[in-house]
């Protein structure tokens, strides 16, 4: 985003028409009075206490919410500020500086805790959802398990539309904790795979199509996190999927794995004329912006299959990304695919 900043204007350059001397425009020296003292000593100091109560307020503010207790108490309490506490603490998970926050079991539980009543209640006005939407994003931050069943229990959650954002919340949520503990541990965690491999079967309806194709999309991704037989095998099916993206998940996350049933989906979109992966975009600034999303993630998914498929047969991957260093691509895709090459050529293996 570029921002604009207020240009002042320059100083005025006043001509003087005369010469004039200092008696001219310096009044009479006088003693000073209280009014004038008041103005140069009482005033200024005003200000800095001011500023001093202003600031040690703010950070008293900053510091009562510095407290993972406080904060889960204002989120079980259930007012408006609830969802906005929860933003808070999953900020302060995501912080650097709180990164011992992420292991600690006892807060772990007690947000999985207020997720799984929250899930159960069945509460659809605005601020509740948003509740449970960043309840599932904190969730996700840990580097230990105990949030995966309050996860689930979301994804799981499908009465009413309004559930559909939290839904793909509490999936984004799982494909997050996979990173930070392990994509094995966590398949393993109870109900994590059926879970996911229910959201993938998700039928898109007339009202809420674009969201559930977008919850399809996430699952699909999720599964090529998770690895494993069975998942592979959904995604397998994936690949012919009518949504784009869904298809284009399943195949990154069969190409993650080494699996040769990613190559057919992968030069897909490899292609720069595919009409599939803009298809509804709605203005050609945000086709083309797709158009090199999916080009930039097919070159990165088949330089990640020929890592982990070595002996498998690269020509054909390997010559459509050589097509994408033509001079009528944005330059960020045509270095994208010169780098690739060290991965898909012949001497690399």
């Amino acid at each position: 985003m570029v921002s604009h900043e207020s240009r002042s204007e320059p100083p005025r350059y006043v001509d003087r028409a005369e010469t004039v001397s200092a008696d001219d425009v310096l009044p009479p020296v006088e003693a000073p009075t209280v009014r004038f003292l008041l103005q140069l000593f009482f005033v200024p100091l005003v200000i800095v206490v001011v500023i001093v109560v202003i600031w040690s307020g703010f950070s008293w503010v900053v510091q009562s919410t510095s407290d993972p207790a406080d904060l889960v108490r204002e989120i079980r309490a259930l007012n408006d500020a609830s969802w906005q506490k929860a933003y808070t603490l999953g900020d302060m998970l995501r912080n650097p500086e709180f990164h011992a926050l992420r292991e600690d079991r006892a807060l772990a539980s007690e947000l999985a805790r207020v997720l799984e009543q929250e899930v159960s209640a069945g509460q659809f006005d605005e601020q509740r959802v948003q509740l449970r939407v960043y309840l599932c994003r904190a969730l996700g931050e840990f580097r230990i398990v105990e949030g995966a069943g309050a996860l689930v229990a979301a994804a799981r959650a499908d009465r009413d539309p309004s559930e559909l954002v939290v839904r793909r919340c509490a999936m984004e949520g799982l494909a997050v904790l996979a990173a930070n503990i392990g994509a094995e541990r966590l398949r393993d965690a109870p109900g994590v795979l059926d879970a996911v491999m229910e959201v993938s079967r998700e039928r898109s309806s007339d009202d809420t199509a674009a969201e559930r194709d977008a919850l399809r999309a996430t699952a699909a991704f999720l599964l090529g996190v998770l690895g494993g037989d069975p998942a592979l095998h959904r995604l397998a099916r994936l690949m012919d999927d009518a949504h784009a993206n869904t298809r284009y998940n399943a195949a990154t996350g069969l190409a993650r794995h080494g699996d040769p049933r990613c190559e057919r989906v992968l030069l897909e979109m490899l292609d720069p004329t595919n009409a599939s992966a803009v298809e509804h975009e709605p203005t050609e600034e945000t086709k083309e912006r797709k158009r090199s999303d999916v080009l930039g993630a097919a070159i990165s998914a088949a330089a990640r299959y020929a890592q982990a498929a070595p002996n498998a047969d690269l020509s054909r991957l390997r010559e459509a990304v050589a097509r994408l260093r033509a001079d009528d691509l944005p330059k960020n895709i045509r270095n994208q695919a010169l780098e690739a090459d060290r991965f898909l050529s012949p001497s690399s293996h």
